[in-house]
């Protein structure tokens, strides 16, 4: 992997503790220290649903390779469409994709919604504008696929704010909203438990087949957009030296058994692949995204 002795590395991510990208960097981190002689610590940089931490690692993170960014698609971009960040696609280094989780729509199971299915609350939801309380992180993927599916069945939820993914799984496990987005990593135990129920997915979802995804209530999705694109990022200005030894270690780190088994416990999707791969996954969104958000305005 590489002639450069490995240093301790912070793996940087933008949102707290306990959601789906926090979930990712510490499993990565811990997968890395079991199968190398690596160091990680994760440092979570939380703030404006990421755009703090973004903001952070495009204008302050270390060029020595220290400082690696957990990221996901499409809230990195999204901070730049929409919520203003004052960075660029140029300003990060794709690195390694890890993986896509689809977002999923989530119920408390023993609240007044919890036994109907997907179709039912949509059906509600046509005769009781905004009755069902749903949390979004806003101007982001989350509100943004409940509003596709919103105007497709010409239905309103209310939607309630939240700073990530995992606050909005607390409010709906304290019975305060009715139904919230989430990715898998957030609601894994509570689905094991039976304290939470997947209604609906925006796509296909290998790990929860019998949930079914928007396509069967009318929203067709373009692909892999409504989720999280998840991947590991450099700053842009790192050396090419120790880009290409990050790159061979992530990859190495993520290709193993280990990891295999600790993203199936995690409830993780586990795909990687190399830079190149992960640089066009990454321009191709930049191009998707750039489009949906001028046809929006």
């Amino acid at each position: 992997m590489g002639g450069l002795s490995p240093p301790p590395h912070r793996d940087d991510r933008g949102v707290p503790p306990g959601g789906g990208q926090d979930v990712l960097a510490r499993t990565i981190a811990a997968v890395g220290e079991e199968v190398t002689d690596v160091d990680f610590r994760v440092v979570n940089r939380e703030g404006s649903g990421g755009l703090v931490g973004n903001t952070w690692a495009a204008q302050e993170a270390s060029e020595d390779g220290y400082d690696v960014l957990v990221s996901v698609n499409p809230f990195l971009f999204f901070d730049i469409l929409i919520n203003d960040g004052d960075f660029t696609p140029d300003d990060f280094e794709p690195l390694v994709w890890v993986g896509f989780d689809p977002i999923l729509h989530i119920v408390r199971a023993d609240s007044e919604i919890g036994e109907w299915d997907y179709e039912e609350i949509l059906e509600h939801a046509e005769d009781n504008s905004s009755d069902i309380d749903v949390g979004v992180i806003p101007d982001n993927a989350f509100q943004f696929a409940t509003i596709a599916i919103e105007d497709e069945r010409e239905v309103q939820f209310n939607h309630v704010a939240f700073d990530g993914g995992a606050p909005g799984v607390e409010a709906l496990l304290g019975g305060h909203i009715d139904m919230t987005n989430a990715f898998h990593a957030e609601v894994d135990q509570y689905l094991e438990s039976g304290e939470l129920r997947a209604v609906a997915t925006t796509e296909p979802y290998e790990p929860l087949p019998d949930v079914p995804a928007f396509s069967e209530f009318g929203a067709d999705l373009a692909h892999q957009t409504f989720g999280a694109a998840r991947f590991v990022a450099l700053p842009d200005e790192v050396d090419e030296e120790v880009s290409d030894y990050l790159h061979d270690l992530f990859l190495y780190i993520l290709s193993t058994d280990e990891a295999e088994e600790a993203f199936d416990d995690a409830g993780l999707v586990l795909e990687p692949a190399p830079q190149a791969e992960t640089v066009e996954v990454y321009d191709e969104a930049w191009e998707t995204l750039s489009d949906m958000v001028e046809e929006m305005e």
